[in-house]
C-alpha cells in the first residue's frame, strides 16, 4: 500500500520540478492561403497505458473539423515568399531560428490552431496560437528564435487544432 501511495505522489510532484533551465525564447505566427496539397491522415495522439489514468486529462469532445485537416507540418530554419518551408530539416544549429509551415486544407468557420515548443522532458519553451477562419488551402507559420545559442538536445512541436494535438514532430539541437 506505501508503494501505490509513494507511486502516486511521485507523479504529481515529479511534473513540477525542473530540471534545468531554457533560456526565454520568442515566437512569432504568420498565415497565408497556400495552393491545393495531397491529403494525409491526421494522426491524434492520446495518452495510453496504466499511467494514463494517473496523468491524462479527461477526455474532450474533438473538435468539429468538417472538412477542414491538417496535411503536413514542415519544419526548416526558413520560409519562401509563400510562407512555406522549402528545405525540410529535423536538425538545427544553436543559433538558429526555427520555422513551422502547417498546411491545411478546407474551409471552417473559426478554430484556433497553437505551436507548442517544449524541450524533450516536456519543458515549455513557447507556445502561440493563431485563429484561423480558412476558407481554402492554407499555409500557417509559426516561429521560434532564442536570443541566446539554443541549449543542444531535444525537443518536439506539438501542433493542436482547438487545444487537440494533432501531430508531434520531434527535432534536434546541436
Amino acid at each position: 500500500m506505501r508503494v501505490v501511495l509513494i507511486a502516486t505522489l511521485l507523479l504529481f510532484v515529479l511534473p513540477g520540478c525542473q530540471r534545468g533551465s531554457t533560456p526565454p525564447a520568442t515566437s512569432t505566427v504568420g498565415n497565408t492561403a497556400a495552393p491545393s496539397a495531397p491529403a494525409n491522415p491526421v494522426s491524434a495522439e492520446k495518452p495510453s497505458g496504466f499511467f494514463s489514468m494517473f496523468t491524462s486529462k479527461p477526455e474532450q469532445a474533438a473538435p468539429d473539423l468538417g472538412d477542414f485537416k491538417i496535411v503536413s507540418v514542415t519544419l526548416g530554419n526558413a520560409v519562401d515568399a509563400e510562407q512555406q518551408v522549402p528545405v525540410e530539416r529535423s536538425v538545427f544549429g544553436k543559433n538558429d531560428r526555427i520555422y513551422a509551415a502547417v498546411l491545411s486544407t478546407g474551409s471552417h468557420q473559426g478554430l484556433k490552431l497553437s505551436a507548442r515548443w517544449t524541450t524533450a522532458d516536456g519543458q515549455l519553451v513557447a507556445e502561440t496560437e493563431q485563429p484561423l477562419v480558412p476558407t481554402s488551402a492554407t499555409v500557417t507559420t509559426f516561429s521560434l528564435r532564442n536570443g541566446e545559442p539554443w541549449p543542444a538536445g531535444k525537443y518536439q512541436l506539438a501542433v493542436s487544432i482547438d487545444q487537440q494535438v494533432q501531430r508531434t514532430i520531434p527535432f534536434e539541437i546541436r
